[in-house]
């Protein structure tokens, strides 16, 4: 008898479900569409985040081949010094980037 309750029941609940299809269409349709939302807003924060990293990047190589080209004569460096200074700090540079990506 219990059965035939549960399963009385259950094609109940199915029926309502059916129902009110058109509801639950709208509400998953209303979701979607904030999910949506805020993915393209994200979307957008870290495109302008990595956009303007790299630009970052390329302006702090020019200063810094900037200051080594005027210093390199009071220092009396050689080219593989100041390639040598270049590289290192564009390493340190490369590896503080991604720390803060990945923070």
């Amino acid at each position: 008898m219990s059965n035939i309750g549960t399963e009385s029941l259950s094609n109940v609940r199915t029926i309502k479900a059916f129902a009110n299809e058109d509801l639950n269409s709208m509400n998953f349709a209303l979701a979607s569409q904030q999910v949506f939302e805020y993915g393209r807003s994200k979307g957008y924060f870290f495109g302008l985040y990595f956009i303007s990293q790299k630009k970052v990047q390329a302006i702090a190589d020019i200063a810094i081949i900037y200051i080594v080209s005027h210093t390199f004569g009071y220092f009396n460096l050689s080219i593989g010094e100041v390639t040598a200074i270049l590289l290192y700090v564009r390493t340190i540079m490369q590896n503080a980037g991604t720390l803060t990506n990945n923070v």
